[in-house]
């Protein structure tokens, strides 16, 4: 096997169709399993030699093969299960990369609210974040901080998660959250009367 100059090379199984070892310009060997999956070939990653051996990548493509036989998209599964994990701090540093024209001060008010009102849930999964949780802590907010900024923080929240739903979508274009839940205050009615100033 002979390390290209430029880009990468194949070296192709002659037993199992569509598996393969990778070698790139630098000297990296890594095994790959080339499949259609849903009308496009797609290539998966196997792992690095020499960590796994031939006999191991073998077996591991032969489990991928069972799977996408059976009807599975293993890379659009290993894709939504990453995406399940998403944070709040996860969804609000996308949201800040891609909502580039906010305000300074609008930057800092978000910035703040995360720090102060959601300290405990920048970690959370977003899936984890229920509508019970959301109206408990808008209660808390109202009581603690005014109501004012208790409807400021949920519609900053709502934002995030309305970011969120169109953002992360599985392999096969589902939004990983079914609904936001902040709906829960207009459902209910929660949200506090605030005069204008």
């Amino acid at each position: 096997m002979s390390t290209p100059e430029t880009g990468q090379t194949f070296v192709r199984d002659s037993e199992l169709k569509g598996f393969a070892v990778r070698i790139t310009s630098t000297g990296a060997k890594s095994f790959i399993l080339e499949k259609r999956i849903d009308g496009k070939v797609k290539r998966l990653t196997l792992g690095r030699y020499p960590e796994l051996t031939v006999e191991q990548a073998r077996k591991e493509a032969h489990k991928l093969l069972g799977q996408i036989a059976v009807g599975r998209n293993p890379p659009a599964e290993k894709k939504s299960e990453a995406l399940q994990g998403t944070t709040l701090q996860q969804a609000f540093d996308d949201f800040i990369a891609v909502r580039k024209k906010l305000k300074a001060r609008t930057l800092y008010d978000y910035q703040r609210i995360m720090k102060t009102v959601f300290a405990d849930w920048q970690n959370k999964a977003m899936l984890k974040i229920s509508k019970d949780m959301v109206a408990k802590r808008h209660s808390k907010i109202g009581a603690e901080h005014g109501e004012a900024y208790a409807n400021l923080s949920m519609r900053f929240l709502r934002a995030l998660f309305n970011f969120a739903i169109a953002q992360y979508e599985d392999g096969n274009g589902h939004s990983i959250l079914r609904e936001n839940p902040v709906i829960r205050l207009t459902q209910t009615r929660a949200w506090y009367r605030v005069e204008r100033r």
